[in-house]
């Protein structure tokens, strides 16, 4: 929910587009009826000064409003130009607009221009307003989204891909010096232990290669004219 409203990173479908919308318009809503409240006891005013002094305060209460509605708008447009492939820059184009149209406005102001003349220049600048909103509902709230992973991230309700990450050099080489020394720390200490008596007693002298050959004894053979014992 966090994520939705305030970071301006990843990818949303429609369904969270339209979800978070909601969301910035209960906000909204929300901003309005405070700063309503808040200027209602200016009205019983007869000071100016009192008057003026409540107008501040009210426009105080209204202004922390104005920005976080601005920010979640903002965020939730960009993730939605994300999941359509496009930048999210696109979203600052009624803001840029809304600027040109304060100018334009201000400068008839200054200028003491006729009321006419104010309305003919504010007209462009609200018809271009009306047509990027109409383009914004079509691209963000009712096309789908793009298949497959872009360069913003994965497609929405993907599961998320983790990749390994590797240690910098620093953190490398200190931990191969540290590995190498504890390896010396245990071959000494395995130098050092007692060796069992059984390993200290020598080893019996090899067997030899070749075996020298047995006497075999032979019987006589039996003389002529006797008779072998049986």
């Amino acid at each position: 929910m966090v994520s939705l409203l305030f970071s301006f990173r990843g990818r949303i479908g429609r369904k969270q587009y339209w979800f978070g919308t909601s969301a910035v318009g209960f906000i909204s809503f929300v901003g309005q009826m405070i700063a309503t409240a808040s200027s209602l006891s200016s009205f019983d005013l007869k000071d100016p000064a009192e008057k003026l002094s409540a107008a501040a305060g009210s426009s105080l209460v209204a202004l922390p409003m104005f920005v976080l509605i601005l920010w979640v708008s903002l965020a939730i447009q960009f993730k939605r130009f994300h999941d359509r492939g496009r930048t999210g820059w696109i979203s600052m184009a009624p803001m840029a607009l809304i600027v040109l149209l304060l100018v334009s406005i201000l400068g008839d102001i200054f200028s003491n221009a006729p009321l006419e003349r104010m309305f003919s220049d504010a007209l462009p600048y609200f018809g271009l307003l009306m047509l990027v909103s109409v383009g914004f509902f079509i691209e963000l709230g009712c096309l789908p989204s793009v298949d497959g992973p872009n360069k913003y991230g994965p497609p929405p309700g993907a599961p998320p891909t983790l990749e390994p990450t590797r240690p910098s050099g620093a953190v490398d080489k200190g931990s191969s010096l540290l590995g190498a020394q504890s390896a010396m720390d245990r071959a000494i200490a395995e130098a050092s232990k007692p060796q069992p008596a059984a390993q200290q007693r020598l080893a019996p002298p090899p067997a030899p290669a070749f075996a020298a050959p047995r006497a075999t004894t032979q019987r006589a053979p039996a003389g002529f004219g006797r008779r072998v014992a049986r």
